[in-house]
């Protein structure tokens, strides 16, 4: 398959794409390579702290904490200041009473606070809304390993998710026969058949060098929810399915490898994904799938649904 279809080399970006969030590392490789075939040994995408990403050239300044709408109901609007990072991370030193297995991935940090006190939708993205409780969890996670101030954190998860959500919107009619066949995938799973026949039989992704699917990554290497799946879950236990830019994926972490500190973690992941086939025939007809989901981002209508969550809008296109 032409290397216009990267489905998790491209995760190596997050497809925030550069132009809107600047918090992911440039593709390392692009144009026209040559299609990879499986059976090749377990790509490695490499841990955030080797990499150099754009967010880490300049020191953005704290965005202006929300405040609550003036006259607004009770939990509408409504946005915790709740501040400066704890320096304290977890890799720093361990509290096996909070942390009792090292070889899992790291849970959520003890003073870890939500910015959202409940659960409601707080953007629109094309008719799909960004829900409250999705940019809780990104918080939460960005939180064990970022030293931002919650405001940057919020900005960050909603250019994390915008992707997501462009395409999830422009291929919407497409959701029900893609729902149904990943579903066919995990229950096969859970009969018993082995994960490279399933990967065989129902997985798109055909970068993948090996039979099962496998991947070896560091944060931020994914494309959301995959990378926060794949450093949140628990070991030898099905996620998903779950929604990505690039359709249905479901996955499992193998291993787990924690790094000095929480930024330098890696996970050893197997997965399958089932593809958005407006994706799929640009990858079969040769067409940069990149290039098209940026543009598709860009051109999005965005629109805050509360009046404290107009600072989370990106500014530019």
């Amino acid at each position: 398959m032409k290397s216009v279809h990267r489905p998790l080399v491209w995760m190596i970006s997050s497809l925030l794409m550069a132009s809107l969030a600047g918090a992911q590392e440039t593709p390392q490789n692009r144009g026209k390579e040559k299609a990879h075939k499986r059976g090749k040994p377990t790509p490695v995408l490499i841990p955030a702290s080797e990499a150099t990403p754009e967010a880490e050239a300049a020191t953005p300044q704290p965005a202006p904490t929300q405040q609550a709408a003036p006259g607004a109901a009770p939990n509408q609007g409504v946005v915790r200041n709740i501040g400066q990072q704890d320096a304290s991370r977890f890799g720093q030193g361990r509290d096996a009473a909070l942390d009792p297995d090292p070889n899992q991935p790291r849970p959520n940090l003890p003073r870890a606070t939500t910015p959202y006190t409940s659960n409601r939708p707080i953007l629109d993205v094309n008719g799909v809304a960004i829900t409250s409780a999705e940019l809780n969890e990104m918080v939460i996670y960005y939180q064990g390993f970022r030293q931002n101030v919650v405001d940057l954190h919020l900005q960050n998860a909603v250019k994390a998710l915008l992707p997501l959500k462009v395409m999830e919107s422009k291929y919407r009619a497409d959701l029900p026969a893609m729902k149904q066949r990943i579903d066919a995938a995990v229950s096969e799973i859970k009969a018993g058949t082995a994960w490279v026949d399933v990967v065989a039989k129902y997985s798109d992704d055909g970068e993948a060098e090996n039979p099962e699917g496998v991947y070896i990554m560091g944060r931020e290497r994914a494309v959301q929810p995959f990378d926060r799946y794949s450093h949140s879950g628990k070991l030898n236990q099905l996620v998903g399915p779950f929604l990505t830019v690039y359709g249905y994926h479901v996955l499992e972490i193998t291993k787990y490898e924690r790094g000095a500190e929480a930024k330098d973690d890696k996970a050893t992941v197997r997965h399958i994904l089932v593809m958005y086939p407006g994706l799929k025939k640009m990858d079969q007809d040769g067409v940069e799938i990149r290039p098209f989901i940026k543009a598709e981002v860009k051109a999005a209508k965005i629109k805050a649904l509360e009046a404290a969550s107009a600072n989370l809008v990106p500014n530019s296109k």
